[in-house]
């Protein structure tokens, strides 16, 4: 090979992982939290998004063309966090009031989290989904092309999921405030 062909491919290869770090660096916090409220727990999260990145790099390396890099990262991290879950079954019922927590407030931000969880394990993993990009600032434009539904039923979507959540917080006799 050329001299000026082997600094051509260099040129390539630092664009590409100029272009790749831009990515990563765009989307791996979306991604964490997500797959954190997924999966709630980080290190799982952090394999997860490993290997996602890895098969984005080699997709891309190998020419094919992602149009919307954003969306098929966290479709990956959702699909992924709910192939972890299901393997794991890592969805348990509620379990009440924590007898070992002393300070108020922290029970508190404890009892609302573990009814928040509780009741998103009882929804299907298409609308954990939903709402879980709601949750995270997604808008409905995306939160539909990520999911794969109609944009124009996604408020309806999110309104009917959020009254299910609610109906079963209620079932709990939790109060949200």
């Amino acid at each position: 090979m050329s001299q000026k062909a082997h600094s051509n491919r260099l040129i390539i290869n630092a664009s590409e992982l100029n272009q790749f770090e831009t990515t990563y660096q765009e989307n791996y916090n979306r991604m964490f939290n997500i797959g954190l409220k997924m999966t709630k727990d980080e290190e799982v999260v952090r394999d997860i998004i490993q290997d996602i990145f890895e098969k984005y790099y080699l997709r891309t390396k190998n020419g094919t063309s992602i149009s919307k890099p954003q969306n098929w990262l966290v479709k990956a991290t959702i699909f992924s966090c709910i192939d972890w879950n299901k393997s794991r079954k890592r969805f348990k019922e509620y379990e009440g009031a924590l007898n070992q927590v002393s300070d108020e407030k922290q029970f508190a931000a404890i009892q609302n989290n573990n009814a928040l969880e509780y009741a998103l394990s009882k929804l299907k993993s298409e609308e954990r989904t939903i709402i879980i990009l709601y949750s995270e600032g997604f808008k409905y434009l995306e939160i539909a092309e990520i999911a794969d539904v109609k944009h124009t039923s996604i408020g309806q979507t999110i309104a009917r999921i959020l009254r299910k959540m609610e109906k079963i917080l209620k079932t709990i006799n939790y109060e949200l405030y």
